[in-house]
């Protein structure tokens, strides 16, 4: 790097490991490959075992661990995580995001009633199999494979109507590649405060990001906070928070499904935007849209039915809150 040959170097290092197999750590492969670049060789030699240069050395496994790579090769592909898959199943994924690229939402036009004075509107969207279940495998995974490209898109688009987007911290940790618009301020729920904040829920818009939770949480230092709430989230003031103080009109939640309990619980949930993907997961402990503590009978919370539409095999609902 301070002879500014580090690029062309990288780019023979990658060929020698992918094309031709070589070993990469050994030193004389290095030197080999290191030929022609005009580089001192006694002294690049040199360089290769003084340990003056490791405090300069960024350590690969502790980065990509963060953001969810364990092995290589790891592609991204729409937020979705990739590791030593075939060419097949690579393909696959690519078709379905140029496919998402061609659909369009299902709604549009939207509009939302007026925001309270003491909290946003709050509009909670998710995608659920036919038996309510809301992830494809098990809580630390990504789900993108449970709609389809018109449910992304639809999601795409809800997004944009917002001003803020809340999420739990099992969301941002599963899928590190998740991100918004850039206007959106993004909001991540916890209790314990452990949020990886290299992936691009923070690192997209850092001056818009925040981590939410009571006292009790222990949140990164580089990150803003909300803290409300002794040893629970005060979900309250948090809303009165985001309308009074930061001007925030309309929140999209998405959950999980013990973040969406909570608001749900509180009745402060205005309209759900629901998409019935054509499939079954099953499994007593697998989490559906809202988990919580369960509502007596006389509290059941009833909504109105707003708009529904059948995409091929997905059914996409609009719910209003009665009382909204």
């Amino acid at each position: 790097r301070d002879h500014g040959v580090h690029d062309a170097l990288l780019s023979r290092v990658y060929k020698a490991l992918w094309q031709q197999g070589l070993n990469v750590n050994e030193p004389a492969v290095l030197m080999f490959l290191a030929r022609g670049l005009g580089l001192d060789e006694t002294a690049f030699a040199a360089a290769l075992e003084d340990p003056a240069y490791q405090a300069r050395v960024v350590p690969f496994d502790d980065v990509a661990n963060s953001q969810g790579v364990y092995g290589v090769p790891t592609f991204w592909i729409d937020g979705e995580r990739y590791t030593e898959q075939p060419y097949r199943v690579l393909r696959e994924a690519l078709a379905r995001v140029a496919e998402s690229k061609k659909a369009g939402p299902v709604y549009e036009g939207l509009n939302f009633p007026l925001p309270r004075s003491d909290r946003p509107g709050v509009i909670m969207n998710m995608v659920a199999t036919i038996d309510g279940k809301i992830v494809t495998g098990d809580r630390n995974e990504p789900v993108q494979d449970l709609g389809s490209a018109r449910d992304h898109a639809t999601m795409r688009y809800l997004q944009t109507l917002a001003d803020a987007v809340l999420v739990g911290a099992g969301n941002v940790r599963a899928t590190p590649k998740m991100w918004y618009p850039k206007h959106l301020i993004r909001l991540v729920a916890t209790q314990s405060g452990e949020v990886p904040t290299c992936g691009r829920f923070f690192t997209d818009a850092p001056d818009r990001a925040y981590v939410v939770g009571a006292k009790t949480m222990k949140a990164p230092a580089d990150t803003q906070t909300l803290v409300f709430g002794a040893d629970e989230t005060d979900w309250r003031a948090v809303l009165q928070h985001l309308r009074t103080e930061l001007g925030v009109q309309h929140l999209l939640l998405e959950g999980g499904s013990e973040l969406n309990a909570s608001l749900l619980n509180l009745g402060v949930v205005d309209e759900i935007f629901m998409t019935l993907a054509p499939k079954v997961k099953l499994g007593k402990e697998v989490p559906t849209l809202a988990g919580g503590d369960a509502l007596p009978r006389d509290e059941l919370q009833n909504y109105t039915l707003v708009q529904h539409q059948a995409v091929e095999d997905e059914v996409f609902l609009r719910y209003r809150r009665k009382d909204a």
